[in-house]
């Protein structure tokens, strides 16, 4: 009790004191993200987002990790690299250090060790434990009160600690329900429709976990295996092999990322803490033409997110950003995925991004308001009335209603 009694006291002091002067402690926040930007500047980038993604993966559960927890509960020893590392940060912790990174050019070669990784991951974390505490301790709204007030920092505070995938079920049913109708738009102007980005999106983790070395990476490089078999079919691999290329040698011809780079056959099985692996675990390669597209589009360079650190709260976590509609990374060419999330989770706004950037008049005309039967404020407004009558059969729901009010002594036809 005495414990809790001088924290409640230490939080209380320095609640007072971020109110004192907000001058003072908003540039003491900018001064701390000057300090994250030039560590993670003093590497190359790519190994710095290897790191934090590294812990993501050692921080996200799967059925090996899982497994490897209840074998331990069971009295059995178990290696601390095969068991989960929770991290409730890492994912934000990560989204943010991409969109400093992704802010400037990637000038550095050297890579960080284990130890300077951590120290930028502290760093993130304290400006953004220090950026929420900032809006706690703002003043009331103008003409607000303090719900607005409590409003605005429960809002910002989801945005800057919570992340989730959802039920993936609804999230499936819901997306081809409200870009189905668009796929003869995206095949006519892209070459490809909703399914082929959602089938893209879905493989990107699944292209990084094959190549962690443990059983169940081996499971997903298995799944990856047989997929390739499947798609190249039986005869054309016969047909190499009477050339006397080995069915391994096909497939790992046909994906490089799989392998150490130094020698074909050498299958890669990272160590998630061997930090100089990252280059090779998370280099996601598209396997066709039409994923090669999408993987272009969903991509970005170095400096693409130079805009994340301009204007006065540049560099505050929850500014401006092209990660969520570009979640992977040209690196010289190659592509990489560096968070195993970041896409799915925003896999609504990614296609609609692109449905925006083929047509914009198309995409206002078409996809946002009323004017198209199969719009996406059409579907919400039906799905939402199918919603309220499963929940309440026997009541009548409308569409729309029509009624009269008197405004300023005249009667006013709305509709609703």
């Amino acid at each position: 009790m005495e414990n809790f009694k001088i924290d409640l006291e230490a939080w209380k002091y320095a609640f007072e004191k971020a109110k004192e002067d907000r001058d003072k402690y908003f540039e003491w926040i900018k001064n701390e993200i000057e300090i994250v930007t030039d560590l993670i500047n003093k590497y190359n980038k790519l190994y710095v987002l290897g790191g934090l993604g590294a812990k993501l993966l050692q921080a996200s559960p799967n059925l090996f990790n899982q497994s490897m927890e209840i074998f331990e509960a069971m009295g059995n020893d178990v290696e601390e690299s095969d068991k989960i590392k929770r991290d409730e940060e890492i994912e934000v912790l990560l989204e943010y250090a991409m969109n400093i990174s992704l802010a400037s050019e990637n000038k550095n070669d050297t890579i960080p060790t284990l130890d300077n990784i951590n120290e930028i991951i502290a760093q993130l974390s304290k400006i953004k434990l220090n950026v929420g505490f900032y809006e706690m301790t703002s003043e009331l709204p103008k003409d607000g009160n303090v719900f607005d007030h409590l409003l605005k920092f429960t809002t910002m505070e989801d945005n800057l600690h919570v992340r989730g995938n959802g039920y993936e079920q609804h999230i499936v049913e819901v997306y081809k329900e409200i870009f189905e109708p668009f796929d003869d738009f995206l095949q006519k102007f892209y070459g490809f429709d909703s399914q082929d980005i959602f089938n893209v999106v879905k493989k990107l983790d699944e292209l990084v976990v094959s190549k962690i070395g443990n059983p169940f990476g081996s499971s997903i490089a298995h799944k990856r295996f047989v997929e390739w078999d499947e798609n190249k079919g039986e005869e054309a691999i016969k047909e190499d092999m009477r050339k006397g290329k080995h069915f391994m040698t096909q497939f790992l011809e046909d994906n490089p990322d799989l392998t150490d780079g130094k020698h074909l056959l050498n299958v890669i099985g990272v160590d998630l803490d061997d930090v100089r692996s990252y280059d090779r675990l998370f280099w996601v390669l598209p396997q066709t033409s039409k994923e090669g597209k999408i993987f272009e589009l969903l991509s970005q360079k170095f400096n693409d997110n130079k805009d994340f650190l301009i204007g006065k709260f540049g560099g505050f976590p929850l500014g401006d950003t092209t990660i969520k509609t570009q979640p992977l990374v040209n690196i010289q060419d190659k592509y990489y995925s560096f968070s195993t999330s970041l896409a799915f989770r925003n896999i609504f706004e990614i296609t609609t991004n692109l449905l925006e950037k083929a047509d914009s008049i198309y995409f206002e005309q078409n996809f946002k308001n009323n004017t198209n039967q199969n719009s996406k404020d059409n579907y919400i407004e039906k799905k939402t009335k199918e919603v309220f009558e499963s929940f309440l059969p026997k009541v009548k729901f409308y569409h729309s209603l029509d009624y009269k009010i008197i405004h300023k002594m005249e009667m006013k036809k709305l509709q609703n």
